[in-house]
């Protein structure tokens, strides 16, 4: 199960993030803006969303009700008013939840909203620590390729580049087959390579050229003999 925590308020974002990892849901996403959120959601598709009413940058609901995909979300509040409620509940699959609440009753909802039965549609990827205890999850599907730099990688998505420390050796282990190593810094998504250029020892990935280094290049040759 993938959420997306929209939450601004930190107390409140530790003790959510906290709640779901005590029940073992640690494909977290958490962010405090809607301009944040808009982003991820470009990149992922959550199971389920988790919003605070109020955020900085405007009320959650007239972000769900400018979106062309319907996520369940759970709203989140600790100034119950009829108006928030009534916009909230407005939504296709949507509940509701007043601050402050037990852990059981956050989990239930969860659970009710999301069987554990369901179909699993979510896309496969990856789940990295971000600020506050969050996790940060990326789609396989939208990662483009990932450079190391000494005890830290770049992941570069379509829309935008993450920084996380963790060696690529080690990121290497939650990957799946459709990444490559093509150099001892760069990891590839083969679905995304546009070209191989042996002469100049580079592939071009959405137009980013990337070295092939000489142990790796049998790979490559038989990556695109697939």
């Amino acid at each position: 199960m993938t959420i997306l925590l929209i939450e601004d308020d930190p107390f409140w974002q530790i003790k959510i993030l906290l709640m779901l990892e005590e029940a073992n849901i640690l494909e977290v996403t958490s962010t405090g803006s809607l301009k944040e959120a808009q982003d991820f959601l470009s990149e992922i598709q959550p199971d389920l969303v988790l919003a605070d009413v109020m955020l900085p940058d405007g009320l959650s609901y007239d972000l769900f009700k400018g979106l062309k995909r319907e996520y369940p979300v759970i709203f989140l509040t600790g100034y119950p008013q009829d108006e928030f409620l009534k916009n909230a509940l407005s939504l296709p699959n949507t509940s509701f939840l007043v601050k402050p609440f037990h852990p059981f009753t956050l989990l239930g909802m969860v659970h009710a909203m999301v069987p554990e039965n369901a179909p699993d549609d979510a896309p496969k990827g990856i789940s990295l620590p971000g600020r506050f205890r969050q996790k940060i999850f990326l789609a396989f599907d939208s990662l483009l390729y990932i450079e190391a730099d000494g005890n830290y990688v770049h992941i570069y998505t379509a829309e935008r580049n993450y920084i996380f420390k963790r060696t690529l050796r080690a990121i290497l282990f939650d990957l799946d087959k459709r990444f490559v190593q093509v150099h001892r810094a760069f990891v590839v998504n083969k679905n995304y390579v546009k070209r191989l250029d042996l002469s100049a020892q580079q592939i071009i990935v959405q137009g980013k050229s990337i070295p092939v280094g000489r142990s790796f290049r049998q790979d490559v040759i038989e990556m695109f003999e697939q």
